[in-house]
């Protein structure tokens, strides 16, 4: 029996991941959290991607800041175009007309979060 823990693959097959900063910006002073924010790019990727293509973007909200309304989520490399489309075709968050666009990508959450904490210091 082969032991699937030691099968190595190939660099070339490997997924790798990017991790995309966004803001959002809502009509109003309103605060909306982390789920709300996953509901809305969820509903705008299955409407313009359809289920087959939406479920292969990887797509996760890591972190996001309700005050500041800004987050970070993890795609796969292969799927940053398709998810910067997808933050761009969000009309409405918690029936609030918003806009959700993109900030920064980066490879790594790292580099990510020192480019976000150098742009809040500006």
């Amino acid at each position: 029996m082969v032991n699937l823990a030691r099968i190595k693959i190939p660099i070339d097959l490997k997924v790798r991941e990017r991790y995309i900063a966004f803001k959002v910006k809502i009509e109003g002073d309103v605060k909306i959290d982390k789920k709300t924010v996953a509901k809305a790019i969820w509903k705008a990727a299955l409407d313009v991607l359809g289920e087959v293509w939406a479920g292969s973007l990887d797509l996760w909200i890591m972190e996001y800041n309700e005050g500041t309304g800004v987050g970070i989520l993890k795609c796969n490399s292969k799927s940053v175009e398709e998810v910067k489309a997808v933050m761009a075709f969000v009309d409405s968050v918690s029936e609030r007309r918003a806009v959700i666009y993109p900030l920064y990508v980066s490879g790594t959450l790292k580099k990510l979060k020192r480019l976000l904490k150098n742009k809040e210091t500006q």
